[in-house]
């Protein structure tokens, strides 16, 4: 039979929310027990009363040295690109090979954003949409294809690679705000959005707050 203050344990340390809370010293005991109580006694497999549940994680608490889950980040720079368009193929021999002469075909296509990720099973390609004949004429019809979209480009000092949570901090930001990412780019010291034109507003004010 299971013990409850490693499940107790276990549940904290699996909730960022909780985490966070612990962090800024403003987490609520009782209100975190008597969430998870019914998890608890599910894995220890009996009844458990909420203020042993309280207990156990009071006293887990009182050593505890929370994580730092949201490192301080401070972004160099910010840069949009609009419209923009992605385009997903079947990751075929034929497909892979047209992809791969595209920049050699259309040198224009570097002076603009170009992203090409392959898969195991597709294909897919990031630029803007003034280039989108270049790609539907060579490789056709796609299986997926977004429009009306903004890339919104963030860098930053490459110390950052060092610090865990640092794409996380940011992620974070446009989650709140129920932003939804159809791609994301990264390189050594960048990271780019791609979101709706509609939301390039609110994302702007997401990652604004990270500049230096």
């Amino acid at each position: 039979m299971n013990t409850i203050p490693p499940i107790v344990e276990e549940l904290f340390l699996n909730s960022d929310v909780a985490l966070i809370a612990a962090q800024e010293e403003i987490l609520n005991v009782s209100a975190f027990a008597r969430k998870i109580q019914p998890q608890v006694a599910k894995i220890a497999e009996k009844d458990v009363a909420e203020g042993t549940i309280t207990t156990a994680l009071s006293r887990y608490l009182t050593d505890f040295k929370p994580p730092t889950l949201k490192p301080d980040v401070k972004l160099d720079s910010i840069n949009i690109s609009l419209p923009v368009a992605v385009f997903t193929y079947d990751q075929t021999p034929a497909n892979v090979m047209v992809v791969s002469t595209l920049s050699n075909r259309y040198p224009e296509l570097n002076n603009d954003l170009f992203c090409i990720t392959q898969g195991r099973k597709e294909i897919t390609i990031i630029t803007s949409e003034i280039h989108v004949l270049h790609i539907s004429d060579l490789l056709g019809k796609p299986v997926e294809k977004f429009s009306e979209l903004a890339a919104i480009t963030v860098t930053f000092d490459k110390m950052y690679l060092t610090i865990p949570n640092t794409l996380y901090t940011i992620m974070s930001a446009l989650a709140v705000k129920q932003i939804n990412i159809i791609e994301l780019l990264s390189t050594t010291t960048s990271l780019t959005f791609v979101v709706y034109e509609k939301e390039l507003n609110q994302t702007l004010d997401a990652v604004r707050k990270f500049m230096k």
